[in-house]
């Protein structure tokens, strides 16, 4: 009988503890199906912020991309009118160059006529004195001589200078 009531004491104990560690696995079941169920949520709800997140950056890449194509077209649009701008005054600055060139050419011109002008009447005044030595002196052949040798030389040096 001890036996028996031993045997029937174990069992019970046995059957405690097989209860408890069965309520325990079920209550640590409930806590896993829990914590995966918050886990799975937590990962829906980060996915959906990383995607609400990624569309936000694509949005604003696209923004930035439309504007940085804008900017660009403008800066093309404002260096061709600048070139524009640059080959304009570059055609003004030619053709005051040229105005300029003009106007020198003509000052020099100018300078070396009124210089020939000079020549001109120096030698018209010489040839005058020279003609009325020679009508005051037809019998100096010598001056005569002279006077032709210096007219030839101031032709000469007339004719270098033009």
């Amino acid at each position: 009988m001890l036996i028996d009531e031993v045997k029937k004491d174990v069992t019970k104990q046995f059957l405690e503890q097989v209860e408890t560690l069965e309520k325990q696995l079920k209550k640590k079941n409930e806590e896993f199906t829990e914590a995966q169920k918050t886990y799975k949520e937590q990962v829906e709800n980060h996915n959906k912020t990383f995607s609400d997140q990624l569309k936000v950056r694509n949005e604003e890449f696209k923004k930035l991309q439309v504007a940085s194509g804008k900017q660009l077209e403008d800066l093309q649009r404002n260096f061709h009118e600048q070139q524009k701008q640059r080959e304009t005054e570059l055609d003004s600055y030619k053709k005051e160059i040229a105005i300029l060139y003009e106007k020198n050419v003509q000052s020099a011109i100018n300078e070396s006529t009124a210089s020939l002008k000079v020549n001109l009447e120096t030698l018209k005044q010489e040839n005058v004195r020279l003609n009325q030595e020679v009508q005051g002196s037809k019998n100096y052949y010598g001056k005569i001589l002279i006077a032709f040798v210096l007219a030839l030389m101031i032709g000469f040096f007339v004719a270098k200078i033009l």
